[in-house]
């Protein structure tokens, strides 16, 4: 039996500065860590709760490129806002979130809240979202300083012989386009740490499934196919004439079809494969009706067809909530060798319970996991990262960890349900 090569661990690197992250910062610093610095892209914390008003970029600029998705080669890019006269070109560049105009959780308020850290009195049960960002904040106040913001990580390098890894970072502003492009006269940074948690990657790269017929449509009609990660409210379907679609199971295709058909009073078609996973979320609506799995596009006549036997002609707009790819640019050496930790995107690999890597001594991931409580599970891995790395908990043999993976294959599947 073969262990995991565990080292001295006293200085941290952190991805992303959401709950996961923030939660980890604490956990490590209760540890005794003596240097901890966590790197995110935006300007403050909160993550992908950082609402961002879409009327204020170009609208272009979310049109899908259908080649280019699905593949472990998208770049999830900054998108730049429209200037005005408040706004310096270091303040344009701006991270697109999934988070809707008129979003409240679908988790209730009582578990979402973590530790000694309650909600504000008055909260409603199913906080909006600018509630959570507040409370995210307050959460983060006595933990700032060890935040780089404005920076985005773009290399994570195993120094093996070392056992230390390297983290290169760049700074978002003007100079580097927000972080896209790297300039000599804003170089990138790095450190060295002897550990890296990362806590992002789930909700920026878009996932639309392949469906014959799709890529000519969006090709014929740019406008009609969106992502629910580019909805903002239901606005813009009010001046759509022929029929929409919303595919999807999720909690944000279910939220777009009740939106779109309540709000504006306009027949909403739900396309779906199977009943939903979300709980308490099958809700009906007199203008939401219930179609089956998207079998066909047809452009020429604007025809879907379903595998219910339905089809549904002059369909004017498609918006897939059909979730998101795991993505993680930053590991460029590791995911080009035999051993990557994504391939397609749909899930990680070479994981131990979703969170640590038995590959490489030294690396963590949190809310790998989907349909779990995401403050409180952040909480519970982070700190248990944090005794494992002070071998306070000890790790089963690599072979067992293995296995693990495996027997949550046979169980799960290698689709999006193994996490």
């Amino acid at each position: 039996m073969t262990k995991l090569e565990l080292g001295t661990y006293e200085t941290a690197a952190i991805v992303g500065a959401g709950s996961s992250g923030l939660t980890a910062i604490k956990a490590l610093l209760r540890e005794g860590f003596k240097s901890v610095t966590c790197f995110e892209k935006r300007d403050q914390v909160g993550g992908l709760w950082n609402y961002q008003d879409q009327n204020s970029f170009n609208q272009d600029d979310f049109k899908l490129d259908l080649i280019d998705l699905n593949t472990e080669k998208t770049k999830v890019l900054p998108h730049k806002r429209r200037l005005s006269s408040d706004h310096s070109d270091d303040d344009v560049w701006k991270y697109i979130s999934p988070v809707y105009r008129n979003l409240e959780t679908n988790t209730p308020r009582p578990l979402m809240e973590l530790k000694n850290h309650p909600f504000p009195e008055g909260t409603p049960l199913f906080p909006r979202k600018d509630q959570v960002l507040q409370y995210l904040i307050d959460y983060s106040k006595d933990i700032t300083q060890h935040i780089e913001f404005n920076s985005v990580v773009v290399n994570i390098i195993e120094l093996k012989d070392k056992k230390k890894w390297k983290v290169v970072y760049r700074r978002v502003n003007g100079l580097t386009l927000g972080g896209s492009i790297e300039n000599p006269l804003e170089p990138d940074l790095s450190i060295e740490v002897d550990c890296v948690i990362i806590n992002s990657g789930n909700y920026e790269v878009p996932y639309i499934p392949s469906k014959p017929g799709l890529r000519e449509w969006q090709a014929k009609y740019p406008s009609s196919i969106v992502h629910s990660k580019y909805y903002d409210g239901p606005e813009p379907f009010g001046d759509v004439k022929g029929e929409i679609v919303v595919v999807g199971n999720s909690a944000s295709a279910l939220d777009i079809s009740l939106q779109v058909g309540n709000g504006l009073k306009k027949k909403v078609y739900k396309s779906s494969r199977s009943v939903t996973d979300v709980p308490g979320r099958d809700y009906k609506s007199i203008y939401v009706e219930k179609v089956g799995d998207i079998v066909e596009f047809f452009p020429e006549t604007k025809t879907i067809t379903f595998d219910d036997g339905r089809s549904l002609s002059n369909v004017d707009s498609v918006v897939f909530g059909t979730g998101f790819l795991r993505h993680y640019p930053f590991f460029q050496e590791i995911n080009k060798g035999d051993k990557p930790f994504i391939t397609d995107g749909i899930r990680v690999h070479g994981l131990y319970r979703q969170i640590v890597s038995f590959y490489h001594p030294g690396l963590f991931f949190t809310m790998v996991p989907r349909y779990v409580l995401p403050f409180r599970t952040a909480e519970l891995q982070s700190s248990w990262i944090s005794k494992v790395l002070k071998k306070k908990i000890e790790l089963p043999d690599i072979e067992e960890m293995k296995l693990d993976e495996l027997e949550t294959l046979e169980k799960n599947g290698k689709g999006p349900k193994f996490h």
